[in-house]
């Protein structure tokens, strides 16, 4: 009985990892998301037609490594 208990609480964290993995992937989609809006629009930090694309590039890698999801 104790064996089934350990697997389920083992089941139960390995889900919750999941889970926190999929809210984090979700937050950077959405945040890309914005940015892809931002820039289509040319708000913002992409007014500037001279950096518009070197910023989006710095901003995706940002997203990416996980520096910018506000």
């Amino acid at each position: 009985m104790l064996a089934a208990g350990l697997a389920a609480v083992a089941l139960r964290a390995r889900a919750l990892k999941a889970q926190e993995r999929y809210f984090t992937n979700r937050l950077k989609a959405e945040t890309l998301r914005g940015e892809y809006f931002l820039f289509l629009g040319r708000i913002g930090p992409y007014a500037d037609d001279r950096h518009r694309a070197q910023r989006l590039i710095h901003r995706v890698a940002e997203v990416k490594a996980g520096e910018g999801e506000t």
